[in-house]
């Protein structure tokens, strides 16, 4: 599941989270790749991982994951919430009609009995596109241009942003990157 993720994971990495030795990594690897798992080593930055796009079977859940799961997606996945979310409550829909009948009882009885209460956030829904810009941005390694209102400049400003990533923080969303302007690490 780790390496599916889609994160890489060096094999210190792995044994860490798994609890295991290197060894013990290193001969799991070997299995998955003689199991035909497409299984790929970035070199570069030292990480394994499963090739993207393609989906092994899903795995069980316990009652306490698949709950947890469901609720944050029913309770966060509104049309106005924050970004991904709406895709994860349909995911959870989708992950609870494969669940097992009892658990899918279970999970019925007690959601009900749950409720979070998230902070309030600014609105974001006329701004989804540029929050969709700025992720590709980030992923593809490119630059994009950016107009930003600055509160602490008192003036908009105009640069070319090298995006890193994405924050959400006190209710609303910022991006890291290099600016042109300042020449320097910004948070917008």
């Amino acid at each position: 599941m780790l390496l599916q993720s889609g994160r890489g994971y060096n094999t210190l990495q792995l044994s860490t989270e798994l609890r295991v030795s290197r060894r013990t990594i290193f001969r799991d690897l070997e299995e998955l790749r003689m199991a035909g798992v497409p299984l790929r080593y970035d070199a570069e930055r030292e990480q394994h991982r499963i090739v993207p796009d393609v989906l092994l079977p899903p795995t069980s859940f316990a009652a306490d994951e698949a709950l947890s799961l469901l609720l944050l997606c029913r309770e966060l996945g509104g049309e106005d919430a924050l970004p991904f979310l709406a895709p994860a409550k349909r995911a959870a829909l989708k992950i609870e009609s494969s669940l097992p009948n009892t658990l899918r009882a279970y999970l019925h009885d007690t959601s009900g009995l749950i409720r979070i209460r998230p902070e309030p956030r600014s609105e974001l829904a006329s701004q989804v596109d540029y929050y969709r810009d700025l992720i590709n941005a980030c992923a593809s390694h490119r630059s994009v241009r950016i107009r930003y209102d600055s509160f602490t400049d008192r003036e908009v400003l105009n640069t070319k942003l090298n995006p890193y990533q994405l924050l959400f923080s006190r209710r609303s969303w910022y991006v890291i990157g290099r600016s042109s302007i300042h020449r320097a690490v910004r948070t917008f």
